[in-house]
């Protein structure tokens, strides 16, 4: 009888440990859910922001004349004239006999259906210092300021970079001093392996391996990250194309750092709002970069520099999907769970790079290679993600080699060497495109 109540007793405690592991499984699936949830509606917020404020509060919607915006519409002319000249082709002088398109139109030479419309008329002007201005003439053959009426997109995306830089700099310094917790915690994933959580801080409900590298991103962030940010602002606010180019490149690391801890390359934790208007935050400053760089203004690169740079592009973009084929490929010859899935139930990094960074990769890398002015917008979006790898990786290495992770020399050596030469490579790309574009200034005054 003593013997019987034995094997009940123990039964019920294996029957208590599977329940507790059912529902840790159930509460980690329904977190996860909840996180990626939760971040796509902060994003679809910034959407219906913008549409709640444009919605027929405007006749027309500044970002229509937006550098990038050059056609007029159909209902204001029945032709667009070059600049300083008239309809039948003649030109018209600017004011004080100065040079075709350097004034107003003449009034007596524009469409006769163009009077009381709307503004159809833009004159483009490149002075000697390369310095662009525009003039938007109206249909009775005023001439505006320039930027009269609008919101530029550079000053878009330098206001949200502010914020974008004071949200990373709250979430790594939060990872970075954040203390307490129980210390290493054994736990039992939902492929059924046991494994140690890092138990401290923030990064607590991580492995050890995945906190060390939430740590070297921190770190990387608040060296790299945000001084290459602040640089970028300085000069994207004094109107410098070169400025714009590495500002879009810096929203795309921050973009890429944010997407990570809002969608679940980090563990659920209290900083997860801060990730979300992070995230949110950087993708807005992206696009409005990424308007603000204005391929138009971009000279064509000369032959050899624009084959380096494509090849380059190309060949990254390779590289990476062959790194990342890697894991998710031998987990299905195997038939076992991926060895970096850990206590997630996805490899997002994985597919976020496969799905995002190498098609954008390729695809920068051809437009370059066909001359393609927006091939360096999109390149210059990634090189700076590329070039900041070499800090990242031997920074990471060390965090997790403190924190006890073990390493053979070869696991080392292997991706300290070879992200490095990666980085160093994409750091001289990055250099070689910012300094064949040239440092045209871009006027855009806003209201």
């Amino acid at each position: 009888m003593v013997e019987l109540r034995g094997q009940i007793d123990t039964q019920l405690l294996l029957l208590s440990g599977l329940s507790r592991t059912q529902v840790v499984t159930a509460s980690h699936r329904a977190n996860e859910v909840m996180q990626a949830t939760s971040s796509w509606g902060a994003i679809l917020v910034v959407a219906t922001l913008i549409t709640g404020v444009y919605d027929m509060n405007f006749r027309t919607m500044p970002e229509l004349r937006w550098e990038s915006s050059r056609a007029p519409p159909r209902s204001t002319a029945r032709s667009r004239p070059a600049a300083g000249c008239d309809t039948a082709g003649a030109h018209v002088p600017g004011p004080d006999g100065g040079p075709p398109g350097a004034g107003t139109l003449d009034p007596a030479h524009r469409p006769a259906d163009a009077a009381g419309l709307e503004p159809a008329w833009e004159v483009d002007a490149v002075t000697s210092t390369h310095e662009r201005t525009r003039t938007v003439v109206d249909a009775a053959g005023r001439a505006s300021a320039p930027g009269r009426g609008q919101w530029p997109a550079a000053r878009v995306a330098v206001s949200l970079s502010l914020a974008v830089g004071a949200l990373a700099l709250v979430t790594a310094l939060a990872g970075l001093l954040s203390t307490g917790g129980e210390g290493g915690t054994v736990v039992t994933t939902v492929s059924n392996e046991r494994i140690v959580l890092h138990g401290h801080g923030l990064y607590r409900h991580d492995t050890v391996f995945v906190a060390g590298s939430n740590i070297g991103s921190d770190i990387t962030t608040l060296l790299f990250g945000l001084p290459l940010l602040a640089t970028a602002v300085a000069a994207t606010r004094r109107g410098s194309l070169r400025g714009r180019l590495l500002l879009v490149g810096v929203l795309g690391y921050l973009l890429y750092y944010g997407a990570g801890y809002a969608l679940g390359a980090v563990a659920y934790n209290e900083l997860f709002l801060v990730y979300v208007a992070l995230f949110s935050a950087a993708l807005s400053a992206f696009v409005a970069a990424f308007v603000a760089a204005d391929p138009a203004t971009l000279v064509d690169l000369p032959r050899r520099p624009r084959r380096w740079i494509g090849g380059f592009m190309v060949a990254s973009g390779v590289a990476t999907l062959g790194i990342w084929l890697a894991d998710p490929l031998g987990a299905l010859l195997t038939g076992t769970p991926p060895a970096s899935l850990g206590t997630h139930t996805t490899l997002f990094t994985h597919a976020l790079d496969m799905a995002v960074i190498v098609p954008s990769a390729v695809t920068a890398g051809v437009l370059i290679l066909r001359s393609r002015p927006p091939g360096a917008v999109v390149a210059a979006s990634l090189l700076v993600l590329e070039a900041l790898l070499l800090p990242l990786i031997v920074v990471t290495t060390i965090v997790q080699m403190r924190m006890g992770v073990s390493f053979t020399p070869a696991e080392v050596i292997g991706p300290i060497v070879g992200f490095s030469v990666f980085g160093v490579l994409a750091a001289m790309t990055l250099t070689i495109l910012l300094r064949h574009v040239g440092d045209v200034v871009v006027h855009d005054d806003g209201p």
